[in-house]
């Protein structure tokens, strides 16, 4: 059975028909390059060739993904255009303890703060998870009543307390490691944080924080995927391979560690973000606490 349908502009600009490949689980499509007088024209065909073969997951090009009528026209068939942005949630804890170790700092012992308007199963299971592996937590919410409502229950099952504080609480400068699920760009510069703070943003790309800011914007990760991938959010990807949205984060984590795929780079505003870059935090943490 298909489970789901990849995207992507021909590579001849001549013609205009559509090539369909269908192998194993997997449906190809391969539609004429778009322009705005025809994105909508060839999201309506997609939709009939999705309907067709009963398939309502879809990853798109990055070309196609900056296509808004064709995104909007396929998304209102009531098919979902993977993002890559819930493999990337769910790999949070991976993540965060693969820079932890770049930094020299072991994670059992860092404070973080996740940014979280949206109140959801998925952001309130990997708050939950992701609190059982380090020191402190605290959630900064519109819903601070929703999450403290089952924070509290978790605190009574697990013993572990997560402090949540509204907006008007801006203040996060002593919380060195930041995971953004949806604040976008000009909310989070809004807030006072650390100037060498390392900061995950997962649905919304920041592309500047304050002048001050001299840590570590992380906007994205590429996945090895065992061939050589153009043109596709290998996130995007990897999450149509095998990513469960009936899972939670553990489970789903857990999938990823089992498979051959494996972060392969971190991406930053500005490119590609090293090892070197991360140690040059890692100092300057020490040094912070030592003072």
């Amino acid at each position: 059975m298909t489970s789901y349908a990849i995207v992507m502009c021909r590579k001849r600009k001549l013609f205009h028909s559509i090539q369909i490949d269908e192998k194993l689980n997997e449906l190809e499509i391969a539609i004429p390059h778009l322009t705005e007088k025809n994105e909508l024209k060839y999201g309506k065909k997609v939709n009939k060739i999705l309907k067709k073969r009963n398939v309502s997951n879809v990853v798109l090009s990055n070309e196609i993904m900056q296509k808004e009528k064709f995104c909007n026209c396929v998304s209102s068939q009531n098919n979902y255009i993977i993002t890559g942005n819930r493999l990337y949630q769910a790999l949070t804890k991976y993540i965060l303890q693969d820079i932890c170790n770049m930094v020299n700092i072991p994670m059992p012992t860092i404070s973080l703060a996740i940014l979280s308007h949206e109140f959801s199963i998925e952001n309130l299971d990997l708050v939950k998870y992701i609190s059982k592996e380090i020191r402190e937590v605290v959630v900064l919410s519109e819903n601070k009543e929703r999450f403290d409502k089952m924070l509290e229950k978790f605190f009574n099952e697990e013993g572990i307390a997560i402090r949540v504080l509204e907006n008007k609480h801006s203040n996060i400068s002593s919380y060195p490691f930041i995971i953004n699920l949806d604040y976008t760009e000009e909310e989070v510069n809004k807030l006072i944080i650390s100037k060498n703070a390392i900061v995950i943003s997962i649905k919304n790309k920041i592309c500047a924080l304050r002048k001050s800011f001299n840590g570590i914007l992380l906007n994205d990760v590429e996945i090895y995927l065992e061939k050589e991938v153009k043109d596709f959010r290998t996130l995007a990807l990897c999450e149509a391979y095998l990513y469960h949205y009936r899972k939670k984060i553990q489970e789903n984590e857990k999938e990823f560690e089992k498979s051959p795929y494996r972060i392969n780079t971190y991406m930053g505003n500005n490119g590609k973000i090293t090892e070197e870059d991360f140690k040059r935090v890692g100092k300057l943490f020490t040094k912070k606490s030592k003072k």
